[in-house]
């Protein structure tokens, strides 16, 4: 129950957001696993994208900090270059 209530929250006024969004997602997150990152980028449309960072689970950027970086350094590149 507070799993769906929880997800609710997250995907109200997604579709407000403008501009260009990138997930970073762990592929083993047991929080919020991998369909709830597809559902969220499905809401967002066109403007989002998803990467799956594997072996990592809901703190991806604390259990792979330098594949997490290279991923969010490369997003950032792409939309400054815009």
């Amino acid at each position: 129950m507070v799993h769906s209530l929880l997800f609710k929250v997250c995907l109200s006024g997604l579709d407000e957001l403008r501009g260009r969004i990138h997930l970073l997602w762990g592929e083993k997150d047991k929080i919020f696993k991998l369909e709830v990152a597809h559902n969220i980028k499905e809401k967002l449309g066109n403007n989002a994208t998803i990467e799956v960072i594997k072996k990592a689970g809901h703190l991806v950027n604390m259990e792979r900090p330098f594949i997490y970086n290279r991923c969010l350094k490369k997003f950032l590149s792409s939309i400054m270059m815009k």
